[in-house]
């Protein structure tokens, strides 16, 4: 939560900076609004301390009192908040609390492991991802810290089986891994990473505070492309990994095959694409692409692992390779997504051979641990006449997909023909709240949710009721679940509950009302008022994630 914590404070120190410079008297209902905020948002990323000195100055508050306050009166006021603030280092290393003091090694764990869901940091390009296992949790987060100075995306955990799973889900670029870890080898976890690694060429570098020639020699023998002794320099060791990661980068740019499926990779796709394209102006004659998606392909990740779904994925891949004519081009584009580009065809002649396709791989049986697995592949392709930039048709088939999946279309209009089964649409989930921050750590964790059918949620977040309302993205007639901030300063949680149960079907919205804690009235207002769940701030994630996935389950 480190990174949330420091968005927390300097949205703080914002506010508090604004009112300074503004000289004007500060409104309760502004301070109520502020120590609100900070009530519920602080004690969900670990600020506790901040929630229970807010909500102890709350209670010489009301939400639509008119009191006016000086800056000296308003700085006395919440003197037990400043302090909290002082004691706070922003520059990011750690975020001071007295309850840390004599934490276990596992609350310290938590924090770490929580860095994937912080902000994403805005670049042009994204940095090359390194994971890193330690079970020195402050070594680790002294690693992740200084790779990210230098434009890295950083995964960091003390804990193998995250790792393991963190290693297929996002394929790293590289892997700093520690020898030692209680009740673990490093060994062990880079003979189970090693096939793929190897496979992906993927560096992997060991560190160990044991140095001596034969744990050296093992390491090079067990396959690690460094090894460095702690303690080390840590100026060092940022060459060392960004060495690694450059060579990989190179490699990875001469090579024209994807290295799981034996496939083309999108490398050769840009170079082949053009050349195809200038092809068919030459002879005056048109060409196609078509992307393929395995459906619910997240499900054999579940049930059998992520070799097993690797293993799958190479299956699938051999089968598409033995259905490609002469004249047509089969590509691993991403995860399980594929492209295949063929030239001439009619949108008939074409959208019947990928529906005999996709017939044709419904009815296969692929062996995964015993098991006969059946999955089926939803397609959508376009007719081509001239040359197109290839990122850009495929992220233009690739939402066309999503819009598919999501029941929004089975059809484009003009030159683009999109030919699929049209599905049940996912549901749409809205984040109503006037806190940024929780707004994206809510949008964030709802990303990462892994929904049972496997079909992604459609994401949106809002600043209050009006901006909801005016956004005509919840006019369809999909289904909705809104989680929705009772307190806001432009039309609140109430009034928009109260609207939705009055001007729209009941079946169509259903809301997660987050609420102060303590607030018995606020709660039973909402209960008559139709909300179907209720979470108070501060909450727990997981507990708001187990009270979503159940919200979502219980949908028609």
């Amino acid at each position: 939560m480190k990174k949330y914590q420091l968005l927390f404070i300097r949205q703080f120190d914002e506010t508090i900076a604004s009112w300074r410079s503004a000289n004007n008297p500060i409104r309760e209902a502004d301070l109520y609004g502020l120590l609100h905020r900070i009530k519920g948002t602080a004690a969900t990323i670990d600020l506790q301390e901040w929630t229970e000195a807010a909500q102890r100055l709350l209670t010489d508050l009301t939400e639509d009192g008119s009191r006016l306050w000086t800056m000296a009166e308003f700085e006395r006021f919440i003197e037990s908040i400043m302090t909290l603030r002082k004691a706070t280092d922003i520059h990011g290393v750690q975020v001071i609390s007295h309850r840390a003091v004599g934490s276990t090694y596992r609350e310290s764990a938590v924090t770490v492991e929580a860095e994937p869901l912080a902000p994403v940091m805005v670049s042009e390009v994204p940095g090359p991802l390194v994971l890193l296992i330690d079970d020195d949790v402050a070594f680790l987060q002294l690693m992740k810290e200084q790779l990210e100075q230098e434009g890295c995306m950083v995964l960091a955990t003390p804990y193998p089986d995250k790792a393991i799973k963190w290693f297929y889900e996002l394929k790293p670029d590289c892997i700093v891994l520690d020898v030692v870890m209680p009740g673990h080898s490093g060994f062990d976890l880079l003979t189970i990473l090693q096939e793929r690694s190897q496979r992906f060429m993927v560096p992997v570098l060991l560190i160990s505070a044991q140095n001596d020639t034969a744990v050296r020699i093992r390491a090079y023998q067990s396959g690690a492309d460094d090894f460095i002794p702690k303690p080390f320099d840590f100026n060092e060791f940022v060459v060392r990994v960004l060495n690694k990661l450059r060579r990989k980068q190179a490699i990875s740019r001469m090579m024209l095959t994807d290295e799981l499926t034996g496939l083309y990779n999108t490398q050769y796709l840009r170079i082949r694409w053009g050349q195809i394209g200038q092809e068919a102006i030459a002879e005056g004659k048109s060409y196609w692409a078509a992307q393929f998606d395995i459906d619910a392909f997240r499900s054999l990740n579940e049930r059998y692992g992520h070799a097993a779904a690797d293993g799958y994925l190479h299956h699938t891949a051999g089968w598409l390779r033995a259905q490609v004519q002469t004249d047509e081009l089969l590509v691993r584009w991403d995860r399980d997504r594929f492209v295949l580009l063929g030239r001439e065809g009619t949108v008939e002649t074409i959208a019947l051979r990928l529906n005999r396709l996709s017939a044709l791989f419904a009815a296969q049986r692929f062996e995964i641990a015993g098991d006969a697995v059946s999955m089926s592949l939803s397609y959508v392709f376009t007719t081509l006449d001239g040359t197109y930039d290839p990122d850009a048709c495929i992220a233009a088939l690739g939402e066309a997909m999503r819009e598919i999946k999501l029941g929004l279309r089975n059809r484009l209009s003009e030159t683009h023909t999109i030919i699929g089964i049209q599905r049940k649409g996912a549901c749409r989930v809205a984040v109503i709240d006037d806190d940024p921050l929780i707004r994206n750590m809510l949008e964030r964790r709802l990303r990462d949710m892994e929904v049972v059918g496997g079909e992604e949620l459609e994401i949106r977040t809002f600043a209050d009721g009006e901006a909801f309302f005016s956004d005509l993205w919840h006019h369809s007639e999909h289904q909705y679940l809104l989680i929705l901030d009772r307190m806001m300063p432009r039309m609140n949680g109430m009034e928009v509950l109260t609207r939705l149960r009055a001007e729209y079907p009941a079946d169509k919205y259903r809301i997660l009302m987050l609420t102060g804690n303590g607030d018995e009235t606020e709660i039973a207002q909402a209960i008559r008022a139709g909300t179907d769940d209720y979470v108070t701030k501060p909450f727990r994630l997981p507990e708001l994630e187990a009270r979503i996935r159940r919200l979502l389950q219980g949908r028609s």
